[in-house]
């Protein structure tokens, strides 16, 4: 399933954003 792929795409995303803020 490609929803794995974008789950952990969009894991490490929201970490950066996290870190940004």
């Amino acid at each position: 399933m490609y929803l794995n792929v974008i789950l952990f795409e969009l894991y490490p995303s929201m970490e950066h954003k996290s870190q940004i803020s």
